[in-house]
C-alpha cells in the first residue's frame, strides 16, 4: 500500500476541475469569453442569446426576440478580445444565419445569410478578429468549413465534405492552421483529428484510431491540441502535439462532456451532462379518471410504444458510453410474455420517434448521410430500411399518425394539406376513426379546432376514441372530449415528452426526465 503522503501527492498532481455554472439555465450551446469573465448561452424559455457574468453569477439577455416569434439563438462563440459574440440565429424564414452582437449590448448585425446553407455553426474567431471559423451545412447535404469575414460577411470555403459533419473546429493562434475532426476513412465509424492549412494546400492526420476522437481545441500556444476520445474505454480528455502525436490522457471519468474553448490563462472550459429521460409505467382507470398506482421506473430511454397486439414493447435508448454528438443509440424491444429484450443498432445517425404499423416497427430520424425521413426496422439484419428519405425532410416525423404527417404548422395526408394551425406542430396523433389531435407549444387541437390554449408536449388517443391523454408543462392529464373535461392524473416537475397506451387502454407508459448541464474549467 502506498504511504498516505504519496496518495495525497498523486491526488494533488491531477487536474482539479472547478464548477463555473450550474442550474436550469446552464447550457453547452455557448462558449467562454477568452478573458474569463463571461459565458454565452441560450435562454431555455425564450430562445434568446444570453450572457452569464461569472463574477456576479447573474445572467442577462443579449437579444430580445418578439414573444410569439419562431426565432431562436443557437451555437455562439466570443471573439479573442472578448468584445463580440458571433452566433447562429434561426430566422423567421426557417433557416439559420450568422449574426454578431457587442458583448456589452447593442444591436445585432446579420453577417452571413444564405438559404442554401440552411445551418451555420460559428466555432472560433481568428486572433486578429477578422474571420470567424464557421461550419456551413448546405441543403444538398454538403458541409463546408468556411472563414466568414467579420466585417463584410464574405465566405471563404476552405474545404467541402460530402455529408460529413465536423463536430468541432478551431484556429491556431498564429492564424495559419485549422484543426477539425472527421471520419478516419470512407465508411468508417471512427473519427480522427486533422490539421488543415488555411490556404487549403496542406492537410495532415493528427490522430489515428480505433477511437472516436472529436471536439479538438488548440491551446494558447498553438502547439498542443486537446480533444475528447473514447480510446481509454469511455469519453475522456486527451491531448497531442504535432511533434509527438501520441495521445496523452489529461482527465478521465468525465461522463458525457463537451470541450468548449480555452480561456486565459490556459483554462479549458467544458460542459458535462447528466440525467436524462426515463420510462415509467402506470395503470389507468378511465372510469375513475385516475392512475391506480404511482408510476414505476422501467428504465432509461424515450419514445416507448406498444405493438397493436400488446405483446411487444419498444423504445429508444442510448448506450452508456455515448458522448455529445457521438451517436450510440439503439432500438430496444421487449416480449411482454417472456420478458426477453432485444437490442437493434439500426446504424441510423439520429432517431426520434417509434411506432408500430402493419409494416412493422417504424422509426423517424435520419441516416448517416443526413437524409431525414421514415425508416422500417429490419430485425433480421439489425438495420433500418428507408421508406421515405430526402435531404430536405425534417428529422422529426410522426410515424404513429399513419398517412398523416406534419411540417411546420401544416398537417398533410399524403401530399394534400389537411389543416393549418397557428403554431409549429410538436406532436400528432390519429384515432382509430381518423380523428386528428395535434399539439403545439400554444395548445391542443382536435380536427383543427382549439381544445386547450396551454402548451402541450405529447398527446395520444385512448382506444375508446372519447379520451385523450396529454402532457402539459406541469403534469399528465386525461381529457374527456364530449364534455371537454380535463383531469390531472399526475403532477410532474420534469416534462413528459412521449406517451403510449396498451391496446387494453389501461397500461400506460410515458417518458420523462431532464438532462442537467454544468460548465466546468480545468487547468490541464
Amino acid at each position: 500500500m502506498a504511504p498516505l503522503a504519496w496518495v495525497l501527492l498523486l491526488a494533488a498532481a491531477l487536474p482539479q476541475p472547478r464548477l463555473l455554472w450550474d442550474g436550469p439555465g446552464a447550457t453547452h450551446l455557448g462558449s467562454p469569453s477568452p478573458d474569463g469573465r463571461y459565458l454565452t448561452g441560450v435562454d431555455p424559455d425564450s430562445g434568446d442569446l444570453i450572457l452569464r457574468d461569472l463574477a456576479s453569477q447573474s445572467t442577462r439577455k443579449l437579444t430580445g426576440k418578439p414573444v410569439r416569434s419562431r426565432e431562436f439563438a443557437y451555437f455562439s462563440v466570443v471573439s479573442r478580445d472578448s468584445r463580440t459574440v458571433a452566433y447562429a440565429w434561426f430566422n423567421t424564414e426557417g433557416f439559420y444565419e450568422l449574426r454578431i452582437i457587442p458583448i456589452n449590448g447593442g444591436a445585432p448585425r446579420t453577417l452571413y445569410r444564405n438559404e442554401e446553407a440552411g445551418f451555420v455553426q460559428p466555432t472560433a474567431f481568428s486572433h486578429d478578429g477578422k474571420s470567424i471559423v464557421t461550419l456551413l451545412f448546405r441543403r444538398d447535404n454538403i458541409s463546408q468549413i468556411a472563414l466568414i469575414d467579420s466585417a463584410t460577411g464574405a465566405a471563404k470555403i476552405l474545404k467541402s465534405l460530402n455529408w460529413i459533419y465536423p463536430k468541432r473546429m478551431d484556429i491556431s493562434p498564429d492564424g495559419r492552421t485549422l484543426v477539425y475532426d472527421s471520419f478516419s476513412r470512407d465508411g468508417a465509424a471512427d473519427r480522427d483529428i486533422y490539421l488543415l492549412s488555411l490556404d487549403g494546400a496542406r492537410e495532415i492526420k493528427l490522430t489515428t484510431g480505433p477511437a472516436e476522437d472529436v471536439f479538438p481545441l488548440f491551446d494558447l500556444t498553438g502547439k498542443r491540441v486537446f480533444f475528447s476520445s473514447d480510446r481509454s474505454g469511455a469519453p475522456a480528455l486527451f491531448s497531442t502535439t504535432i511533434h509527438d502525436p501520441q495521445p496523452v490522457l489529461v482527465l478521465d471519468k468525465l461522463g458525457r462532456f463537451l470541450p468548449l474553448a480555452i480561456r486565459t490563462p490556459g483554462d479549458l472550459v467544458y460542459a458535462t451532462r447528466t440525467g436524462g429521460s426515463h420510462i415509467y409505467q402506470a395503470t389507468l382507470d378511465t372510469a375513475a379518471r385516475r392512475l391506480t398506482e404511482l408510476p414505476q421506473a422501467v428504465g432509461e430511454g424515450w419514445s416507448p410504444v406498444w405493438s397493436p397486439d400488446g405483446r411487444t414493447l419498444a423504445w429508444l435508448g442510448r448506450r452508456a458510453g455515448e458522448n455529445f454528438g457521438t451517436d450510440s443509440r439503439f432500438v430496444a424491444t421487449r416480449d411482454t410474455s417472456t420478458g426477453a429484450n432485444k437490442i437493434y443498432d439500426t446504424h441510423l445517425a439520429h432517431m426520434e420517434r417509434l411506432a408500430f404499423r402493419n409494416a412493422g416497427l417504424l422509426i423517424s430520424g435520419s441516416d448517416g448521410k443526413g437524409r431525414g425521413g421514415l425508416f422500417q426496422l429490419d430485425p433480421a439484419n439489425d438495420t433500418a430500411r428507408p421508406l421515405t428519405r430526402d435531404h430536405a425532410a425534417p428529422h422529426r416525423g410522426f410515424p404513429a399518425a399513419g398517412p398523416f404527417w406534419a411540417n411546420g404548422n401544416q398537417i398533410f395526408k399524403g401530399d394534400q394539406p389537411v389543416f393549418t394551425l397557428p403554431a409549429e406542430i410538436l406532436t400528432l396523433a390519429v384515432s382509430a376513426k381518423n380523428r386528428i389531435a395535434a399539439a403545439t407549444g400554444k395548445g391542443l387541437y382536435v380536427d383543427a379546432k382549439p381544445i386547450l390554449t396551454s402548451p402541450v408536449n405529447a398527446v395520444i388517443w385512448h382506444p375508446d376514441n372519447e379520451h385523450l391523454l396529454y402532457s402539459g408543462h406541469d403534469g399528465l392529464f386525461l381529457l374527456h372530449l364530449p364534455s371537454l373535461t380535463a383531469t390531472r392524473l399526475l403532477q410532474t416537475t420534469d416534462p413528459v415528452d412521449s406517451l403510449t397506451l396498451h391496446p387494453d387502454g389501461r397500461q400506460l407508459l410515458f417518458a420523462s426526465g431532464r438532462a442537467r448541464t454544468q460548465i466546468w474549467a480545468v487547468q490541464p
